[in-house]
């Protein structure tokens, strides 16, 4: 379903508004794990998306060529994206499910791959917001992913880092 004329109105310029659901016919850019470039249907306009309900690794952080990697396998063609606000940077935010319904959110969380960012918690249902925190948990006590390194670096801490003229690990 594409969004009406009022839905994209209200995304270019930042607004709060009700979800639209958008299929994403083919996928491109991933910079990093929860940033990429989704085309909704051939000849559409592409619009960039930042994943809601996680944080993965910045550029150059541990993992994050890992993270970056599935996403991309997330992300595929047929995966669907419900977009809810535009962050400062222009990127839609939205929930992300697989082609198969999976929510990316918990698959990243899950694996290690991605924290959950407590600043944007009010964003998320109530249960949705338990289960992300369960999920990093549980993450972190498997330690898996980010979790195998003592006392690694959320990319929050990190771009305040580069920010600051100061490098990441």
């Amino acid at each position: 379903m594409l969004l009406g004329a009022f839905s994209v109105e209200a995304l270019a310029h930042g607004e709060e508004q009700s979800s639209a659901q958008l299929r994403c016919a083919s996928t491109f850019g991933h910079h990093d794990g929860d940033t990429f470039t989704c085309v909704p249907e051939p000849g559409d306009d592409a619009f960039i998306v930042r994943v809601a309900s996680i944080d993965a690794p910045e550029t150059g952080q541990g993992y994050w060529r890992m993270a970056r990697s599935r996403l991309r396998e997330l992300a595929a063609p047929g995966s669907t994206v419900d977009c809810y606000k535009v962050d400062r940077f222009k990127r839609r935010v939205c929930r992300l499910r697989t082609p198969d319904g999976r929510d990316a959110a918990d698959l990243m969380l899950s694996e290690g791959l991605a924290w959950y960012p407590e600043d944007y918690a009010s964003e998320d249902a109530p249960a949705d917001r338990e289960r992300y925190r369960r999920l990093q948990m549980e993450a972190q006590e498997t330690k898996r992913g980010i979790w195998t390194v003592p006392e690694p670096m959320s990319p929050k801490t990190c771009r305040t880092r580069r920010h600051s003229g100061m490098s990441c690990h």
